[in-house]
């Protein structure tokens, strides 16, 4: 693996981040805080400090190795934890590219069959993939200016809409709900971080302004995602954002720039495109790490991996998985197995 660029890098962070909000996180947080979400946002973006905290010292313990070489020192039987992580992040990745096309059919091509969407992205995506995660991460840190123009652009555009008092009332769900909202963010939002541990510590320049430059593209990240839902909730409120799949577009149909600059919500939402895109490259490069660590044949298994992705996704998933089962896996496969990688010592020396 060649070595990535530490802005590049950066961009990843960004776009994973951001990757399983619309439709997924945020309408879980719609229903679950309404209104308060963005208090849950808030408190997810202090405590999911710890187990970024948790991937970090993984990759600097063993700077030269990926994460699934780190596992097979740490653990005897590592392969089985290694294929038990690859499933679930087919799953995973199945579930984002699934979003990204009922994104695609029910605000852009509703009248387009979804067999047609997900071949024509999967023809994407094998093509970025198989040029490598150096490729992927220069193509996300171009969708990053780019999200950043669109993103300016939504903020200016419906600022002036913004009504505080929908926030009221406070805490109308209780505490629990607050709570319950965070695990939801930082189980999509912030757990599949963990991904990038298979790109070695010491593949990544500059990693001596690792933490400083990790921490202003996780901040970024977070806070983006909380002006976009703060707007939602100030603008339509959270019983109206319920009733809406993808909220966050229907946002930019409000926008209006100085009084000439309107419909252009098919432009704006290509940030929601961007993000998702490149969180299922990043998903799939992931994956295929794994087969090159065990010296099998990347090749084929590309093209497998794709259509697999391509059969889960149309075949759908329903509203209590996204609401239920994958958050808990989230946390299982991206937060519990890395603070037992983390806690564990290496078994040769037990």
């Amino acid at each position: 693996m060649k070595r990535i660029n530490i802005s590049c890098y950066n961009t990843l962070v960004f776009f994973l981040i951001r990757g399983c909000f619309i439709g997924i996180c945020s309408n879980n947080l719609y229903h679950t805080v309404g209104q308060n979400g963005y208090i849950s946002i808030i408190l997810s973006l202090i405590t999911g400090i710890i187990p970024l905290m948790f991937y970090y010292f993984i990759m600097k313990e063993y700077p030269d190795k990926n994460i699934f070489e780190i596992i097979n020192i740490k653990f005897k039987y590592g392969i089985i934890i290694n294929t038990l992580l690859v499933l679930f992040t087919v799953i995973y990745t199945s579930s984002i590219f699934y979003n990204l096309i009922e994104f695609i059919n029910i605000e852009y091509l509703f009248k387009t069959p979804k067999i047609i969407i997900s071949i024509i992205f999967s023809v994407c995506l094998l093509y970025l993939v198989n040029k490598g995660i150096n490729t992927i991460s220069r193509v996300s840190l171009i969708f990053f200016y780019l999200f950043c123009i669109l993103f300016v652009t939504m903020f200016l555009g419906t600022f002036n809409l913004v009504d505080i008092t929908k926030l009221l009332p406070f805490n109308e769900y209780g505490l629990n709900s607050i709570l319950k909202g965070s695990y939801y963010f930082i189980s999509y939002n912030i757990s599949p971080l963990f991904l990038l541990t298979f790109i070695p510590y010491n593949k990544i320049n500059k990693h001596n302004k690792f933490i400083k430059n990790f921490l202003i593209f996780y901040i970024l990240g977070v806070l983006s995602i909380f002006i976009i839902y703060f707007f939602v909730i100030t603008i339509y409120g959270s019983k109206m954002a319920n009733l809406f799949v993808y909220p966050e577009f229907l946002l930019l149909k409000r926008l209006n720039i100085i009084g000439f600059l309107e419909r252009v919500e098919n432009i704006l939402s290509l940030l929601f495109v961007f993000e998702m895109f490149i969180s299922i490259s990043i998903s799939i490069s992931f994956i295929l790490e794994y087969f090159k660590v065990y010296k099998k044949n990347t090749t084929i298994i590309k093209i497998g991996i794709i259509l697999i992705l391509n059969i889960l996704s149309l075949n759908g998933f329903n509203k209590f998985f996204f609401s239920n089962t994958l958050v808990n896996l989230c946390s299982f496969f991206f937060i519990l197995i890395p603070s037992l990688i983390f806690i564990k010592k290496n078994y040769t020396d037990v």
